[in-house]
């Protein structure tokens, strides 16, 4: 039988190599399909998903509003910046039901350490993603430290159920005799949760906007997120994994840094002046979508949830074989070893890269609504996942 040919186009980076790692080692069945694994760097496969050139393909979450009447999102496949701010550490003294089941419920952030008010995310009558939730005790560490802000300071003020999800109320600070209410959960943060902003000194958030900053292309997430967040700015487009050396050799005032430069910037002696993931999480209390992979819809709905199907079994076939497929994706990590490679991908590549659930689909909705109401894209009135 003859297999229909479909082009995959996915960036060279450890994540989107652990994800496709089934299907590339043979693992995980094609079906009727014969996929062309096409590597790319993120910029030029946006640009192609706006010539509709691939059948499949990873683009930035940026780019859909661009490309949406000819593209769906796959329901798996998400890089969400500040997905481990999205788990939830119980406090130790506080476990859970006696059905052993944490209530559905939202997180809210305490309006006054960040000076406005935050929805709450997601309502309470929607599922979470398994995979959002820790039921492990906090350490005696955890427990007072509440999460960091953008900048890497830490607020006053914490993380709390709601109300009515537990059916009790629950305090949004520490006890003034320095001991968490019960019912008060913490984030355990990642040393990085987004994409950040890198310079060789440190130096005010209010002077990014007036320093050229090197991007790793104007249709990324990245660079949409740091518009929202500092305004216009002088930038330059710059190849992502030459920004770190870029920026470390006066070249730039500041980089903007996605994939694994991550985690080797400071080999650099670079120092991080803004992390998106945790800026945008303060701001919505919602992961920050960066990546997804998209499908044409002139393939017709059968083939589109066939493929979708196949390529959510790769992703599965990854995270229940963790050792061999970071060995794998660790040929596409420039400058990490095998457990920096295995961190970074822990970072994009998780449950939630199964399906976004509704928590992610509000993510992505939220992340472009904001983009349009500041009128750097256009309205995206069809998002449509598969």
């Amino acid at each position: 039988m003859n297999k229909r040919h479909i082009k995959l186009g996915h960036s060279p980076d450890p994540d989107d190599a652990f994800m496709f790692y089934g299907l590339a080692c043979g693992a995980v069945d094609s079906g009727p399909f014969e996929f062309e694994h096409i590597l790319r760097d993120i910029q030029t496969l946006n640009d192609w998903a706006r010539e509709g050139k691939l059948e499949v393909t990873a683009i930035s979450v940026h780019t859909y509003p661009y490309v949406q009447d000819h593209y769906a999102i796959l329901s798996s496949g998400a890089s969400m910046g500040g997905m481990d701010l999205a788990k939830y550490v119980s406090e130790a003294t506080n476990p859970p039901a006696t059905d052993e089941n944490v209530p559905r419920g939202t997180i809210s952030r305490d309006s006054e350490a960040f000076g406005k008010k935050i929805p709450d995310s997601p309502p309470a009558d929607e599922n979470v993603p398994r995979g959002t939730i820790s039921n492990n005790p906090a350490s005696a560490e955890d427990k007072a430290t509440p999460p960091p802000t953008a900048d890497g300071n830490v607020p006053r003020g914490t993380i709390s159920r709601d109300s009515e999800a537990s059916g009790k109320k629950t305090p949004d600070s520490p006890t003034a005799d320095g001991n968490v209410p019960r019912g008060t959960f913490f984030v355990k943060p990642l040393s990085a949760q987004g994409p950040i902003v890198v310079a060789r000194k440190k130096y005010p958030l209010n002077d990014l906007a007036g320093k050229r900053i090197a991007v790793p292309g104007i249709t990324t997430s990245a660079f949409l997120a740091l518009q929202m967040a500092i305004g216009k700015f002088d930038y330059e487009v710059v190849m992502f994994d030459e920004i770190p050396e870029a920026v470390s050799q006066g070249k730039f005032d500041a980089g903007l840094i996605i994939h694994e430069g991550q985690l080797t910037y400071q080999t650099l002696g670079l120092e991080c002046l803004l992390d998106l993931g945790c800026w945008w999480y303060e701001q919505t209390a919602l992961a920050l979508p960066l990546g997804c992979n998209v499908i044409k819809r002139d393939l017709g709905r059968a083939i589109m949830t066939q493929i979708s199907t196949i390529l959510k079994a790769s992703i599965q076939f990854g995270l229940q074989h963790k050792d061999e497929a970071v060995e794998y994706a660790l040929q596409f990590g420039r400058g990490l070893d095998l457990e920096l490679a295995g961190q970074f991908v822990g970072m994009y590549v998780n449950e939630w890269t199964l399906d976004y659930g509704p928590a992610g689909r509000q993510a992505v909705t939220e992340f472009l609504a904001r983009g349009a109401q500041a009128g750097l894209v256009p309205p995206a009135d069809t998002i449509e996942f598969v």
